[in-house]
């Protein structure tokens, strides 16, 4: 959903709104494409399969802003997430991880959200 990108683009967030509640129709240009950047490198990626129709029109603008923000959500995060699985799974069984909720599995891994300060400093000893 377009206010899943506020966290990593609120420029895009904001434009594809503002796309979603207007007409495009000589306004925008665009195709079913977007550009991405890795390591100083720019990459035009495309939404679509080669045969597909690649103009952005009022009628598909919807499933143009859908597959963006698929593909900036979770396809470009995809090789590392994938990879810190990888390595988490090299030191913890993923058989093992079956008996936690995802509660207490992020607990486990990220710690308790509220830090005890008065415990801190009861048990530290300098």
């Amino acid at each position: 959903a377009i206010p899943d990108l506020a966290d990593t683009d609120q420029q895009l967030m904001d434009s594809l709104d503002w796309m979603l509640k207007n007409p495009i129709k000589d306004l925008l240009d665009l195709d079913y494409t977007y550009e991405t950047e890795t390591f100083g490198n720019k990459y035009t990626l495309s939404l679509i399969e080669p045969d597909e129709e690649s103009a952005v029109t009022d009628e598909n603008k919807k499933d143009y802003v859908k597959r963006l923000i698929y593909h900036k959500l979770v396809k470009e995060i995809e090789g590392p997430v994938n990879a810190s699985k990888q390595g988490f799974c090299r030191f913890v069984n993923p058989e093992h991880l079956k008996l936690f909720t995802i509660a207490e599995l992020d607990k486990l891994i990220a710690g308790d959200p509220t830090i005890d300060f008065e415990n801190f400093k009861a048990n530290t000893h300098y």
